[in-house]
């Protein structure tokens, strides 16, 4: 579906999603992303999501859910964001006025001042990158479980697993830990019992937390199978 002319990203997936009558819940429930980024990518505020790759994952994933088309979406994105640096190093030719007459004014000051203001920005700029960096390495990576769905019924005795999450991430599916591909992305069959099962996966950075998703699968086998088997036997 072609984006309506002259509206940007966010306004064309809430507009669909509103088409569609599906809450922002309900999304968030089937993608297993958080409303806060979903509401980030229908607000135009990219920077709320700190990287790009899970900036452009959560855009695919919201795209293809509300039935859009990937590559026009993903060209607008890439013509916003080249406008969006544009702008911004545009922005950077005041600052760097204004730093380049502090620095003559911090020039004629004390030398003491001058090392004691110095070392003190060191030292906070240290902290910051020490806190930044511990935050940013416990956060769980995110999982997306494209299928199965939430509480879905088969008739057949497998199911294929499909989803995403970080490539430095490691994916465990029911305690046994699967392949992927490097960009994250992994697909993996398993058998099931007959009656109500459990999908769970799980994602894990070498020093971070794990994040989960479960799924809820319910094997009936189709009756017309189990009737032909029935016959074979005899």
């Amino acid at each position: 579906m072609a984006l309506l002319e002259k509206q940007t990203i966010g306004a064309s997936l809430r507009f669909r999603r509103e088409e569609l009558c599906v809450s922002l819940e309900e999304a968030s429930g089937t993608l297993a992303v958080s409303k806060r980024n979903l509401r980030a990518l229908e607000e135009d505020r990219m920077d709320m999501i700190p990287e790009e790759f899970y900036r452009e994952l959560f855009l695919k994933s919201y795209t293809t859910y509300l039935g859009l088309d990937w590559d026009t979406i993903h060209t607008q994105y890439l013509r916003e964001s080249l406008m969006s640096c544009d702008e911004h190093d545009a922005g950077k030719l005041l600052p760097q006025k204004r730093s380049f007459e502090h620095h003559r004014l911090s020039a004629s000051a004390p030398h003491r001042m001058i090392s004691r203001a110095a070392f003190m920005v060191a030292l906070a700029g240290a902290i910051g990158y020490f806190v930044f960096f511990a935050m940013g390495s416990i956060q769980p990576p995110e999982l997306i479980l494209a299928n199965p769905g939430k509480d879905m019924t088969v008739g057949a005795p497998t199911v294929e697993v499909i989803g995403k999450t970080s490539p430095q991430a490691t994916v465990v599916l029911n305690g046994r830990t699967i392949l992927k591909d490097a960009d994250g992305t992994f697909r993996e069959t398993i058998t099931l019992r007959e009656g109500l099962n459990d999908v769970v996966v799980s994602a894990q950075g070498k020093y971070s937390l794990s994040r989960t998703v479960t799924r809820k699968v319910f094997f009936r086998r189709d009756t017309a199978s189990a009737q032909r088997s029935a016959r074979t036997q005899f």
